[in-house]
C-alpha cells in the first residue's frame, strides 16, 4: 500500500471562541488571499508523487470554526473555500454510511469528520457543510457536551444527528489512550471506551458504532477493548488513504488526515495529485 505521512499536531479539547481580529484584512484582501491559497495547492500537487491503487477514501479531520488564530481552527470562510475546492476539483463528499456499506468507487472519495464537539460545528453545519450535501461524522466526549461554554449541547447534537450528521464517541474526558496510560489508570482508560457509549447512547437514544481515538493514541489493549465493547470502526490520526481492501481488516485503526493551517495546503495537493493520475 502507498500511504503519504504528514505532520499533525495533537489537541486535548475544542479551542474556545475569541472575538474577532480587529487587525483583520478587508474582505477584498482576504479573498485575494484565499485565491493565492487555492493556486499554491493546485501547484504544489503538480510535485506530488502518488502510486494509484483501487477504490478509496480520504477521511478529512477538522476540529473547530471560529476566527481564532490557532493551527486547528478555521473561519467560517475559509472552510467554505476548501468544500467548493474539493467539490470544484472533482471530490464526492461520503457520509458515515457510505464508507461503512463501501459505497464508493474511484478514488476521489472524501468522508468530512470533526473532532470534539466544538460548538462552532452547528455553525459549520448549516452554513457551510449542509450547502454542499455533505453529512459529517461528529465525535464528542460526554464530559463538556452542555456544560462548557465551548462545547456542543445535547439538543444539538441531536438536531445535527436527525439532519444526518453521523456521532462517534471521542472519549468520556479525552484522555490519552497509549499502553502507559492503559497501566497507569486502567479504569479511566476503560471508562474513555465504555462508558462514553453508554452515556451517549442512553442521552441520544441510537447506537454508537464508531470510536475516535483521543489524540490519535491507542496501546493494544485499547483496541482490542474498542472491539469488545461493539463499536464497528475505530479512527486515528494515522495519515493515510483508506483502500477498500483494507476497510475492514484495519477496521479498529482507520487513518484520517488532520486538517490544520499547517498542512492544507499538502493535504489537498496529495488529493488533487490522486484523482489525477487516476483519470
Amino acid at each position: 500500500m502507498f500511504l503519504v505521512f504528514l505532520s499533525c499536531e495533537s489537541i486535548r479539547k475544542p479551542v474556545e471562541d475569541s472575538p474577532p481580529d480587529v487587525n483583520s484584512q478587508p474582505q477584498e484582501a482576504q479573498e485575494a488571499q484565499e485565491e493565492q491559497e487555492v493556486q499554491a495547492i493546485e501547484e504544489t500537487s503538480e510535485e506530488t508523487q502518488i502510486v494509484p491503487l483501487s477504490d478509496g477514501v480520504f477521511v478529512l479531520c477538522y476540529h473547530a470554526f471560529t476566527d481564532n488564530p490557532h493551527d486547528i481552527t478555521f473561519p467560517i470562510n475559509v472552510l467554505n473555500r476548501h468544500m467548493e475546492t474539493l467539490k470544484n476539483a472533482g471530490f464526492n463528499f461520503i457520509t458515515t454510511e457510505d464508507f461503512i456499506a463501501q459505497r464508493y468507487r474511484g478514488l476521489n472519495n472524501v468522508l468530512i469528520t470533526s473532532d470534539d464537539g466544538n460548538r462552532s460545528v452547528y455553525r459549520a453545519y448549516h452554513e457551510v457543510f449542509k450547502k454542499y450535501g455533505i453529512k459529517p461524522l461528529i465525535a464528542i466526549y460526554p464530559s463538556i457536551i452542555s456544560i462548557d461554554p465551548f462545547a456542543l449541547t445535547w439538543e444539538q447534537v441531536a438536531e445535527l444527528h436527525e439532519e444526518g450528521a453521523f456521532i462517534a464517541s471521542h472519549g468520556y474526558e479525552h484522555l490519552y489512550l497509549h499502553s502507559a496510560a492503559y497501566r497507569r489508570a486502567p479504569n479511566a482508560s476503560r471508562k474513555e471506551v465504555v462508558e462514553s457509549k453508554i452515556i451517549l447512547e442512553s442521552k441520544l437514544g441510537f447506537d454508537i458504532d464508531i470510536f475516535v481515538y483521543p489524540y490519535g493514541s491507542r496501546g493494544s489493549e485499547i483496541v482490542k477493548l474498542v472491539e469488545e465493547t461493539g463499536y464497528k470502526f475505530a479512527f486515528t490520526i494515522d495519515q493515510g488513504i483508506i483502500y477498500r481492501e483494507d476497510q475492514n481488516k484495519n477496521r479498529f485503526e482507520l487513518p484520517r488526515y488532520m486538517v490544520t493551517n499547517s498542512n492544507v495546503r499538502h493535504i489537498f495537493a496529495l488529493m488533487f495529485r490522486t484523482i489525477k493520475e487516476n483519470n
